[in-house]
């Protein structure tokens, strides 16, 4: 049995996600799959908890996306797509 998380894209602005051609289901998938690396971010800011995801959407095409948890709130900060040397670094590398 899994566990439900509320998901929340308040910080992702419309026109972002547009230029990108992606929206919620999309970002949704990287974290259903089994195989997305997630990351915390070094020395972000000592109040939070910053991570780093990146893996294969539904779309088929990797995505990065970086947000914070709290008790099964999960916020999305920002999604773009990496660059090879990303993928590479973060996602082949942790395989």
């Amino acid at each position: 049995m899994g566990v439900d998380f509320e998901y929340d894209f308040s910080s992702l602005s419309a026109d972002s996600l547009s230029k990108m051609k992606t929206n919620f289901v999309e970002i949704r998938s990287v974290f259903d799959n089994p195989k997305s690396n997630v990351e915390d971010v070094p020395a972000y800011h000592y109040s939070e908890f910053i991570y780093y995801l990146i893996g294969f959407s539904s779309k088929m095409r990797f995505l990065c996306i970086y947000f914070d948890y709290q008790t099964y709130k999960i916020r999305i900060l920002d999604v773009y797509l990496p660059n090879e040397t990303e993928i590479q670094q973060k996602y082949c590398k942790a395989l």
